[in-house]
């Protein structure tokens, strides 16, 4: 059995082509992924235990704070990779 699996990778952001084409990749490596908007992140991060978050805070300011702010929430954080600027975002 693939130990991939047993880990859940969050991949967030607004751009649908580049979800499809991460979570396709990352699948293909055998990773257990999940692709969502920003907007639909928090949800996910609420109902799913999550190992790592991929999180575009460029596009979206708002829905970047949100999943930021649900992440730091959380009892048992995921760890995050972001990209683009965080100064960007009123967190």
């Amino acid at each position: 059995m693939n130990e991939n699996r047993n880990l859940k990778i969050l991949v967030a952001d607004d751009d649908l082509t580049f979800l499809e084409i991460a979570g396709e990749k990352l699948s293909q490596r055998g990773l257990n992924v999940l692709v969502s908007t920003l907007g639909e992140a928090v949800s996910i991060l609420k109902r799913e235990v999550i190992s790592t978050v991929f999180i575009d805070c460029n596009k979206s300011k708002t829905d970047g704070a949100k999943v930021m702010n649900a992440i730091n929430s959380l009892e048992d954080r995921p760890l995050v990779q972001y990209f683009g600027q965080l100064s960007e975002m009123d967190t």
